[in-house]
């Protein structure tokens, strides 16, 4: 069986296809050291009235720990929505697990091969234990750390919302107690049902109708996977008598006439792309308004 982050549903044509949206950035990248993987660009956005400094002194009340697709928090269209999410009073943070190769820059070259770019950065790599880890899974262990520690405190609380790329990693934090709630969005990678099996955290799914990185299969999967997490009466999907008794929270939400990346890269001139774009975000912000 394929591990969480396994390559087999890596991304194609589909994961390339972009629209750029226009307006201007209105966070800003700094430089955090990591004593394994190195030094990380991290995208920064901060709450009305906030800077980073701020933060710093008197520390973050809500973060949201943001695990980018594979363009990276140097693209716009990633950073325009960080900075929107930020704009409902929360600390927006974003590493570069990709190190400064943006692939905006270099995506067009004919002899250019998303799955193996892709593959560096799920390379096994030894962990300060000398175990083997994922190689993007280290760099959020460290960075999330060093996170905590420049911004949070005590009541500080976190969620993690990842798209494409990174949604597996979300769902490892979410099978932990680092974080409060989580969110994935138009998903890659995610061919383990092991993975549905522990989640422990509230999850919130965004998910377009066609999706050759997770079809109906694995949304289905998925959704009987939640159902029996909330209500373990119901291992079919449904009990007659109960619900959620289990008490564990979920969403998911699929989106008509849509693929993947729409809540990204689609092409905000078509309202349907624009509608499900602004939904999606709105009922992320809603779901961890709720939980954080």
């Amino acid at each position: 069986m394929p591990g969480p982050h396994a390559a087999t549903s890596a991304c194609a044509g589909d994961c390339l296809a972009v629209y750029l949206q226009e307006g201007e950035a209105k966070g800003s990248l700094f430089d955090i050291s990591l004593p394994l993987s190195g030094t990380i660009g991290t995208y920064i956005a901060c709450p009305p009235g906030e800077t980073p400094e701020s933060l710093q002194e008197k520390k973050a009340k809500r973060v949201i720990l943001w695990a980018c697709d594979v363009y990276g928090p140097r693209f716009i269209n990633n950073q325009l929505l960080m900075d929107w999410h930020a704009s409902n009073d929360y600390l927006v943070v974003s590493p570069d697990y990709f190190h400064g190769e943006e692939l905006n820059t270099f995506r067009s070259k004919p002899d250019f091969d998303l799955t193996q770019w892709i593959k560096k950065f799920k390379k096994t790599v030894k962990d300060e234990n000398n175990n083997d880890v994922d190689r993007t899974s280290l760099l959020l262990k460290e960075w999330m750390a060093k996170v905590k520690e420049m911004y949070g405190s005590s009541e500080t609380t976190y969620a993690i919302v990842g798209f494409c790329f990174g949604a597996p990693y979300v769902m490892e934090y979410c099978a932990t107690d680092e974080v409060c709630a989580g969110a994935i969005v138009h998903p890659a990678h995610l061919d383990d049902d092991e993975v549905f099996e522990k989640l422990k955290q509230p999850l919130y799914v965004s998910l377009a109708e066609q999706d050759r990185h997770f079809g109906p299969d694995r949304r289905n999967t998925l959704m009987a996977t939640l159902t029996r997490l909330s209500t373990p009466e119901a291992p079919g999907g449904m009990s007659g008598e109960h619900a959620g008794t289990s008490g564990y929270d979920y969403m998911v939400q699929v989106f008509s006439g849509v693929m993947h990346g729409f809540a990204l890269r689609g092409d905000m001139k078509v309202e349907r792309n624009r509608w499900a774009k602004e939904t999606s975000a709105k009922a992320c912000r809603d779901w961890f308004d709720r939980f954080l």
